[in-house]
């Protein structure tokens, strides 16, 4: 199995108006220093920030060991070194002008190990690849009686709607070995 990813995740505040290039709430960007850059942003009002004000949240995938053993001065540059980068590109793919920032934050493998206790800062479970995505991911079944499995690793793969979509699976099969066939929501 390859190694777990984790996420350098940029957490940020600006007001609507500043962003001048948005039809949707979701992006994938394409980018030469980060290859994808997953981007979402809140709707105006929806309690995430103050009225005028949306959240606007960044993240990429990166190898965990290459946050760890790092003494504090090192990482610190480094983590600075992403805020700017991500930043920038965000200014570029946004239009956003660099002053309109309300606030940014930057989370990495080691604040996701400290603040939710993932071994090594681990999200997403087990990078996506031609070989272990899709119809060719880890199944939901076990050999062991009982024991059924969902999350990011499980077809049908990473995110929000694989997860979901992988315990609405796990839930259908748990039904129908229990004689459940019709089940909806």
């Amino acid at each position: 199995m390859p190694d777990p990813s984790g996420a350098v995740v940029f957490y940020s505040a600006i007001k609507k108006e500043h962003i001048k290039k948005t039809f949707s709430n979701h992006y994938q960007f394409v980018s030469k220093e980060f290859r994808s850059l997953f981007v979402s942003i809140s709707d105006d009002g929806d309690g995430r920030a103050p009225k005028g004000e949306v959240t606007l949240i960044a993240s990429i995938f990166t190898k965990t060991k290459d946050w760890f053993d790092l003494d504090k001065e090192t990482y610190l540059k480094k983590k600075k070194g992403f805020m700017k980068k991500i930043s920038l590109e965000l200014e570029s793919q946004l239009e956003i002008d660099p002053e309109n920032w309300l606030h940014r934050e930057l989370a990495t493998p080691l604040g996701f190990e400290k603040w939710t206790n993932r071994p090594n800062g681990i999200v997403g479970g087990l990078g996506q690849k031609p070989d272990i995505f899709g119809l060719f991911g880890l199944s939901s079944r076990t050999p062991f009686e009982g024991l059924w499995l969902c999350g990011d690793s499980i077809y049908p793969g990473e995110g929000t709607a694989g997860v979901s979509q992988s315990a609405l699976m796990v839930s259908r099969q748990i039904l129908a070995s229990r004689g459940i066939e019709n089940f909806s929501l």
